[in-house]
């Protein structure tokens, strides 16, 4: 397989992602609907993930410039701000470095494109809801409470802002996630992480369309309806309307289903994350599992998810991590990291 795509020149992200968009316009096309403003979609997250790019560049230089500098005073040899840019540029920004970075930038930045039109036909697929057993479930577990009410009381709804913050988090993280693993050393190895990111989002919708819910927070709002305002109560305002507006209008070319709950696509990236960065920087795979500690408890706190969603959300990582190092699916080269990996 990888030789087929070694002769189209194609990355494996790429190939998973010129796939998934061609099933989403089939399935467009059969179910009569417009897609939800591509253009304009793709402009917006190219334009993201590119400026992520050059702020990881500008931060990676800085890193370097320090290193320099604590080598200098250890060894008493003084190296220019020329010298180190010299060397990062020889490093990471050679053409043929930079057209491959861009090129899994751009890969990974049309897979959320993909993925959020995919996710727009959920209700349209699938019309029932599992919420309703998967409560039953916690509360039969809880004696009778959801695990919401219960961090509620525990933390107590003045810490709802700062949490709010913590949650919020998730979106500067995967700009972070994706631009450290896309200038890592080793090129075969940001290949295998960025068809891991996107395979893992890709899954996610098979899982949503086969048991889809709403989520705590939207199934049951009275049990979250007392937290203070928040930014994450702004959000979850904007998608209610929006699934309400698709309510009344489900042929309309406006507006974007983005309401979903199992699985946990928050602690899925986030565990995945961690797990790359084992290879690149211990500290950073620490700060990771840590932030994944914080998205756990905010992703419960907030009713976004059923505490089932979480660990299907760990396994669904932990399977596209074994997916990702197989071999067939493997560029040349990412066969000797997986081996080093288990080492």
């Amino acid at each position: 397989m990888w030789s087929r795509l070694s002769s189209a020149r194609l990355f494996p992200a790429e190939v998973l992602v010129i796939a998934f968009a061609g099933i989403a316009a089939v399935l467009y096309g059969s179910l009569q609907l417009h897609f939800r403003d591509p253009v304009r979609l793709y402009l917006s997250k190219v334009l993201l993930g590119f400026v992520s790019y050059v702020i990881g560049h500008l931060i990676a230089v800085l890193l370097r410039r320090l290193r320099d500098i604590r080598q200098a005073l250890s060894e008493r040899k003084q190296k220019s701000w020329q010298e180190t840019f010299r060397d990062y540029l020889r490093a990471y920004l050679s053409p043929g470095k930079l057209v491959h970075d861009l090129r899994l930038i751009h890969a990974i930045s049309a897979m959320f494109v993909v993925y959020i039109n995919l996710k727009h036909l959920i209700p349209y697929i699938n019309d029932r809801l599992y919420d309703e057993p998967l409560m039953r479930f916690e509360r039969l577990l809880l004696n009778g409470r959801s695990p919401g009410e219960l961090l509620i009381e525990l933390i107590g709804p003045s810490w709802a802002p700062l949490l709010s913050e913590g949650y919020t988090a998730f979106y500067p993280y995967v700009a972070f996630i994706t631009v450290v693993m896309v200038l890592a050393a080793s090129q075969s190895y940001a290949q295998r992480f960025c068809f891991a990111f996107c395979l893992l989002w890709f899954l996610a919708i098979i899982v949503e369309y086969a048991l889809p819910t709403l989520g705590p927070c939207f199934y049951y709002p009275e049990l979250f309806s007392h937290l203070p305002p928040t930014r994450v109560a702004e959000l979850q305002q904007e998608l209610w309307a929006q699934k309400l507006y698709l309510d009344a209008h489900p042929q309309s070319d406006k507006g974007v289903w983005l309401i979903s709950g199992l699985p946990s696509l928050h602690i899925a990236a986030v565990v995945l994350g961690s797990i790359y960065l084992r290879k690149v920087s211990k500290v950073a795979e620490c700060c990771s599992w840590l932030f994944l500690a914080v998205t756990c408890v905010t992703t419960v706190y907030f009713g976004w998810h059923y505490v089932a969603d979480l660990p299907t959300a760990a396994f669904l990582a932990w399977l596209v991590h074994y997916l990702s190092g197989y071999r067939l699916l493997q560029p040349a080269g990412v066969a000797e990291v997986h081996r080093a990996d288990r080492q």
